[in-house]
């Protein structure tokens, strides 16, 4: 039987192929506090934006602020914006599985 330290430890990142066939890795997400293992994602947060860099980086901060009481993941789907939205995505938050059309 696996103790509660070890349980903490494992990895909870798991790859989901796409209908193209590419893959991505989804993480899993336990509330804030919460001191349980990882469970199952309950909630999907996704967001689709076009050139709005700035309001998605404070919409993303807001919910890093203020996280759901459930394990979420989020999901941006960026419409090939061209005012550098997915490169600020990538870099200041990186747990954001970004999707670009």
């Amino acid at each position: 039987m696996m103790d509660h330290a070890n349980s903490l430890a494992m990895s909870t990142a798991r790859p989901i192929s796409s209908p193209r066939g590419e893959e991505h890795v989804t993480t899993l997400r336990k509330p804030s506090g919460d001191e349980a293992p990882a469970s199952p994602i309950v909630l999907s947060v996704i967001i689709s934006t076009y050139n709005a860099r700035d309001v998605v980086a404070d919409c993303l901060r807001s919910i890093h602020q203020n996280p759901p009481s459930e394990p979420y993941e989020i999901i941006l789907v960026d419409d090939a914006s061209t005012d550098g939205t997915s490169n600020i995505i990538r870099d200041r938050f990186p747990e954001v599985r970004l999707l670009r059309n």
